[in-house]
C-alpha cells in the first residue's frame, strides 16, 4: 500500500494560478508538473544547481512522486472525479440518465468516497440530492457542496470548518449545504499608467481566495527517502521540508509581487491507497507523461485487454522563469491530465522532459535545461471481478 503523506495549505492572502494568457482566469488546483518546477527554482534561490535536485528523476530513480494540489475544506481532502464517472456506479446508465446533468458538475470527489471506490465499492447508496430542499433529508448519505462542485459523505460534514456550518442564527440550515463556498474566483481591478504619456488603463487580475479553514493539499510518496541531493550530500526528505519553507514564503502562482501565492502549511497522517500494479490501470493524482516505452498500452490497457482507459489531455505551454536572462517561451508540453485511468507496463511511470525553447530569439539561447515533471502518482484500481455491488 503506497503511503502518501498530505500537506495542507492556507492561503490567506489568495492565488494566482492562471489557466490562460489574459491574467484573468484561474484554476482551482495546482498541478503536479508546477510544483516540482517551483521546488527547482526554490532550490536555484537557495544558491544550488536544479540539476543536481532533479537527477534522479532523469534517470528513472525518482526519490519521490507528487499529487497536484487539490481544494479541502477543513479536513475534508477531495480529489478529481475519475475521467470515467461510469465506473464509480454499478448502474451507470441509469444512473447518468437520472443524474447526468448534477454528475457533469462534479469535478471533485472527497477522500471517503475516492476510498470507497478504490477499494471495490460502487457509489450509488452515496448519490446526493437532486433539489436543494432535499438536502434537509436525512435519506440522503452523499451531498454536493460548491453548487454541485464537490461531492462528499453526508458524515464528513463534521471535519467542515466551523465557519462554514454556523452562521449569527446557529448553525446551518441542510438546504444550505449545496451553495456553501469552500472557494471563490474573483477578477481584481489594476491600473497601469504609460510612462510616456501618463495615460492609464484599467486591466483585471484573476484572485482565488478561500472561506477560513479552507485552502488546497497536495501529497507527496516517499520512494527513496533515505536518498540524498548534492554536495555535501542532503537527504531529499530535509531538502523538501527546506523547500517547502522557501516557497511559503515566496509563493506559489503569479502575482507573488502584489501578495498572491504566500501560504501556511501542517503536514497531515498518512494516508493509504491501494498500490498500482504492473500492467493494470491506476487511477491519477497528478499530471503523467508517458515515456516512449509505455505506449501505446499506457493509454488503451491493449495488451490486457482492460477496457477502464480514459483522460483528458492538458498542453502545457507559457513562459520560463530562470535567473540567467529575460523571461522565454517555453516549448509545449501534451500532458495525461489529473483524473485519468491510465495502464502502463511498469509503476511507477512517467519521465522528466526538458522544455528549453530552441527558437531564435534576442534574448539567445538559454544556457541550461528547463525541466517539466512527468511522472504519475497513481492509485491502484480494483479488478472487476472484485468489485462490490451496493444496492
Amino acid at each position: 500500500m503506497p503511503e502518501l503523506t498530505p500537506h495542507h495549505l492556507e492561503f490567506r492572502g489568495g492565488l494566482h494560478m492562471g489557466t490562460k494568457p489574459d491574467l484573468e482566469e484561474v484554476g482551482v488546483t495546482i498541478p503536479s508538473d508546477t510544483l516540482f518546477s517551483a521546488m527547482l527554482m526554490a532550490w536555484l534561490h537557495m544558491g544550488r544547481d536544479p540539476a543536481e535536485f532533479a537527477l534522479p528523476f532523469l534517470e528513472n530513480d525518482p526519490p519521490f512522486l507528487l499529487t497536484s494540489a487539490f481544494p479541502r475544506a477543513g479536513d475534508v481532502r477531495f480529489y478529481p472525479i475519475p475521467a470515467n464517472v461510469r465506473l464509480l456506479f454499478a448502474n451507470p446508465a441509469a444512473i447518468l440518465d437520472t443524474y447526468g446533468k448534477q454528475i457533469r458538475k462534479v469535478k471533485f470527489i472527497s477522500e471517503g468516497l475516492l476510498l470507497k471506490f478504490l477499494h471495490g465499492e460502487h457509489l450509488d447508496p452515496w448519490l446526493f440530492p437532486k433539489k436543494e430542499e432535499e438536502y434537509n433529508k436525512d435519506q440522503f448519505t452523499g451531498l454536493t457542496t460548491q453548487s454541485g462542485t464537490c461531492w462528499m459523505t453526508r458524515e464528513e460534514t463534521r471535519l467542515l470548518p466551523s465557519a462554514l456550518m454556523s452562521s449569527r442564527e446557529g448553525k446551518i440550515p441542510g438546504r444550505a449545504l449545496y451553495r456553501i463556498k469552500f472557494w471563490e474566483q474573483a477578477r481584481v481591478p489594476h491600473v497601469q499608467v504609460d510612462r510616456i504619456n501618463q495615460a492609464s488603463t484599467i486591466y483585471h487580475i484573476g484572485r482565488l481566495t478561500f472561506t477560513e479553514g479552507c485552502g488546497l493539499w497536495f501529497g507527496i510518496h516517499w520512494i527513496h527517502p533515505e536518498g540524498t541531493v548534492g554536495d555535501p550530500a542532503e537527504p531529499y526528505r530535509q531538502a523538501f521540508t527546506s523547500l517547502l519553507a522557501d516557497l511559503a514564503i515566496r509563493g506559489l502562482g503569479g502575482e507573488r509581487s502584489s501578495g498572491y501565492g504566500a501560504f501556511l502549511w501542517q503536514d497531515k497522517p498518512a494516508i493509504q491507497l491501494p498500490d498500482p500494479v504492473n500492467d493494470q490501470p491506476g487511477y491519477l493524482l497528478s499530471r503523467y507523461h508517458p515515456s516512449s516505452s509505455e505506449l501505446p498500452m499506457a493509454l488503451t490497457g491493449a495488451k490486457t485487454g482492460d477496457d477502464r482507459s480514459s483522460y483528458n489531455l492538458v498542453t502545457v505551454g507559457g513562459h520560463l522563469q530562470t535567473l540567467n536572462g529575460p523571461s522565454q517561451r517555453r516549448k509545449r508540453l501534451t500532458l495525461v491530465a489529473e483524473g485519468g485511468i491510465i495502464c502502463p507496463p511498469r509503476w511507477p511511470a512517467g519521465n522528466v522532459m526538458d522544455v528549453k525553447p530552441d527558437y531564435q530569439n534576442d534574448a539567445g539561447e538559454l544556457g541550461h535545461p528547463v525541466y517539466r515533471f512527468g511522472w504519475a502518482l497513481a492509485a491502484g484500481l480494483p479488478s472487476p471481478q472484485k468489485e462490490a455491488h451496493h444496492g
